[in-house]
């Protein structure tokens, strides 16, 4: 039996998963989705309502049989988030029905499909930008501030949360960093853990690669009326709360810098003066508003981001060298030119 049959059978067979008290379509429209070639990746395919071309499902299948990590991660993500958040504006924007399946040996992901397109596409100028962030930055307070636990950053939160990934990032990459970072941004990491010891923050639930990418959107009449976030299989649910906030500005900045060196762009867009940054502080302050984490210690705090980013790109990628020096190369900056000159 093809893929194609394959998926199609299992989603009519699993529909009332998908879709509760509906029925399916009598023929489904079947598309592959180009997958990273990572031996970790998934073959994505989704599948549209005949009738009318509005997708209905989307299907994730293990490039590798023995590699599930990603998919079982995705509906361990999806079943906790129905089961953890009882809040219609949260959830109306995540595609968390879904069904973990066994096809012969090969587990199979099947989820409600997003409706849209990546954001990216929708991202040409200040006021598109302004526009869209205005509609998704409160529903990411909204969604972080669901189980979010105010804890003092000591013992096992300190290890797990400071201290073992900065160590990790020494040794794993230590080599590179020597390279890029300076003595004053190596220093900064290793004093990081005892400057923070102590201090009260808000551990929340993380997407884990909020981006303009998985975040799909709708448009009518040119206004957005609708978005969704999809690929959750890096989220976490008691994280430092400056992941997501700090990849979505982060990541944005790359494609409003006219695609230059990923560092220039963050450096021109998101640390110098101008309307982005105005936005990233905006945000921040929100969080410091709310009690989530204050200003100081949210800065304090990003270049873990930038660790955690390597190790993405570390475990994700085949040829991420270059990748991982970027992200160096941005925490050095960030590091150099904002955190220690505004002492």
């Amino acid at each position: 039996m093809s893929m194609e049959q394959t998926v199609c059978n299992l989603v009519k067979q699993h529909w009332n998963d998908l879709h509760p008290n509906s029925r399916p379509p009598d023929s489904f429209v079947f598309f592959k989705i180009a997958s990273k070639t990572s031996p970790n990746a998934a073959i994505i395919a989704m599948l549209f309502d005949a009738r009318n071309r509005r997708p209905v499902a989307v299907a994730k299948i293990p490039r590798n049989p023995q590699f599930t990590t990603g998919i079982e991660r995705e509906y361990e993500a999806m079943t906790d988030i129905r089961n953890a958040i009882n809040a219609p504006r949260v959830l109306a924007h995540i595609p968390c029905r879904g069904v973990l399946t066994d096809n012969d040996g090969i587990k199979i992901l099947l989820q409600e499909a997003g409706v849209g397109h990546p954001m990216v596409r929708e991202m040409t100028s200040r006021e598109s930008v302004e526009a869209l962030y205005e509609k998704i930055l409160p529903w990411m307070f909204e969604f972080h501030a669901h189980g979010a636990e105010a804890c003092t950053v000591e013992g096992k939160i300190l290890q797990d949360l400071v201290e073992t990934p900065i160590a990790r990032f020494m040794a794993q990459f230590g080599q590179v960093s020597s390279d890029i970072l300076s003595s004053e941004a190596r220093q900064y990491l290793c004093e990081l853990p005892q400057k923070f010891k102590g201090q009260v923050v808000c551990l929340c639930r993380q997407h884990g690669d909020f981006n303009a990418h998985n975040t799909l959107v709708e448009y009518d009449r040119g206004r957005l009326y609708n978005f969704t976030l999809i690929d959750w299989e890096d989220y976490t649910t008691r994280q430092l709360p400056v992941l997501d906030l700090n990849h979505f500005f982060t990541s944005n900045a790359h494609l409003l810098g006219g695609y230059v060196k990923p560092e220039e762009s963050y450096l021109n867009i998101l640390l110098n003066d101008g309307w982005y940054r105005d936005l990233y502080i905006k945000a921040i302050e929100t969080y410091e508003s709310r009690g989530v984490i204050d200003k100081n210690t949210f800065f304090t705090l990003t270049p873990l981001y930038m660790i955690k980013m390597c190790f993405c790109v570390s475990d994700s990628q085949r040829n991420q060298q270059n990748t991982i020096k970027t992200w160096i190369k941005r925490m050095n900056l960030y590091i150099n030119r904002y955190l220690l000159d505004a002492k």
